[in-house]
């Protein structure tokens, strides 16, 4: 699996830091996470959909990245997954 140059400098800081023992155990944990939040219909992923669909439209608005960062985080500590 090839990542772009940014998700892949993320992912060798989360297994080095020791978040994640290798890139498969990332990458299962990812996708674990990502089809709860989808089973779940959560707050924040409507969210994302509903500004993935406003930029398609071009009706896109600057996002606060650091305020989504924390939703984000809280939601993923929910499941077990550290940051």
């Amino acid at each position: 699996m090839h990542f772009s140059p940014d998700l892949e400098s993320y992912v060798q800081e989360k297994i080095t830091t020791g978040g994640f023992a290798s890139r498969e155990e990332l990458t299962a944990t990812a996708i674990q996470v990502f089809r709860e939040l989808e089973r779940e219909k959560s707050p924040l992923w409507a969210e994302v959909q509903a500004r993935l669909a406003a930029a398609k439209r071009g009706e896109s608005k600057v996002m606060d990245f650091d305020a989504f960062e924390a939703k984000l985080i809280a939601e993923f500590c929910q499941y077990g997954v550290s940051h």
